[in-house]
């Protein structure tokens, strides 16, 4: 009887003297495969593996195999050269490889491949696969969201199947050892029937809720991205114009551009304003990572407390850069040489704040863009 073949395959990036030693293009990766038939795990020797981005290689006696491959390879296709097998997870043997950095980065996955004629149903495994390249045909998520995706539902489906399979085989080895004992034969086929039935209604309610969970993280992300980008855009607009205080006094075509700016810039800060909250929310709950909240709120606090509230609001003050701008028109008690000080000081501040809001930015978009 054939058999269903898990394979374990843990792949870590190395930062050693080996790593040193490689150019700053390539990373080396050292995997491991294991072999799981039921509870017991053992190493998958002698496997002949392909990687298009890096060529042929085999697992030793331990299930390890180590090769190089381009540092920003994502995603890494992993083929089984061994005939008769399919790829179950990850979904099209792609592995989603984070570009690594200094420290330890690791990435663990587990790839499951089948042997042609296994107990294994493929009903609900080949209707999973269907509606993900529908949904990929579509481009509503990512690639790394359909492998995320793939492995939730094919976990749950591996678990069931494997249940019914262990049923199944249970009512074969009732009717060799007692063929009398009809009543707990035709429980044990019961049972097997009501699993069968429930599995497909429980995948289609699962693969609805998945996607609804990643269609609402790729929307978070267009809105927080957008927040984020254009308020970004706004405040060095206005850091821009307060180095140009002079001409905004002498020139009134000059001044009027200004004031638009600060009109878009109130908005975008009322939008910020308005979402901070719901947004951090919503990341925490859509995503598992605590970090990424974290991240957001601390951007936050650099717009809204460090860039607005201390360094912005103070400039409408009686004495202050729009203080005095405003008296500008009535030319009584203008001062514009102090209203010029103040606004190059206030230059030099944002330009402290906005190279910290970049780098916070940056490092969030490029985390909240890796789901």
């Amino acid at each position: 009887m054939h058999r269903l073949v898990a394979l374990i395959f843990f792949l870590g990036f190395v930062n050693s003297i080996t790593w040193a030693q490689l150019p700053e293009s390539l990373i080396l990766i050292r995997g491991r495969v294991f072999e799981q038939v039921g509870t017991t795990i053992q190493a998958a020797k002698k496997l002949a593996l392909y990687l298009p981005s890096y060529g042929d290689c085999v697992t030793d006696d331990d299930g390890m195999f180590e090769a190089k491959i381009p540092n920003n390879q994502s995603p890494l296709r992993i083929e089984i050269r061994e005939p008769g097998y399919r790829i179950m997870q990850p979904r099209n043997g792609d592995v989603m490889v984070d570009q690594a950095g200094e420290g330890n980065a690791t990435v663990k996955l587990q790839i499951v491949i089948l042997q042609e004629g296994s107990d294994f149903d493929l009903t609900n495994y080949n209707r999973i696969q269907d509606r993900l390249d529908r949904l990929e045909k579509d481009k509503n998520l990512t690639k790394r969201q359909l492998s995320q995706m793939n492995k939730t539902l094919m976990d749950t489906v591996m678990f069931f199947e494997n249940q019914i399979i262990e049923q199944q085989r249970n009512a074969e080895q009732l009717l060799e050892t007692n063929r009398e004992n009809v009543a707990e034969l035709e429980s044990v086929r019961s049972q097997v029937d009501a699993m069968e039935d429930s599995l497909e209604g429980l995948m289609d309610q699962l693969f609805v809720a998945l996607e609804e969970k990643y269609l609402r993280q790729l929307a978070l992300f267009s809105e927080v991205s957008k927040n984020l980008n254009e308020y970004t855009s706004s405040i060095k607009d206005v850091r821009d114009y307060l180095a140009r205080m002079d001409m905004v006094f002498n020139n009134q075509e000059f001044a009027g551009h200004f004031q638009d700016v600060i009109i878009d810039y109130n908005k975008l800060y009322e939008r910020v304003n308005r979402d901070r909250e719901s947004h951090v929310q919503a990341i925490g709950h859509y995503w598992l990572d605590p970090s990424l909240s974290e991240k957001l709120e601390a951007l936050y606090h650099t717009i809204l407390e460090n860039i607005h509230k201390k360094t912005i609001l103070p400039l409408n003050d009686e004495d202050s850069v729009f203080g005095i701008w405003q008296k500008a028109a009535s030319q009584k008690h203008f001062k514009p040489k102090r209203a010029s000080k103040i606004a190059n000081d206030t230059v030099q501040r944002l330009d402290e704040l906005i190279s910290e809001l970049d780098e916070q930015r940056e490092i969030f978009l490029t985390d909240f863009e890796l789901f």
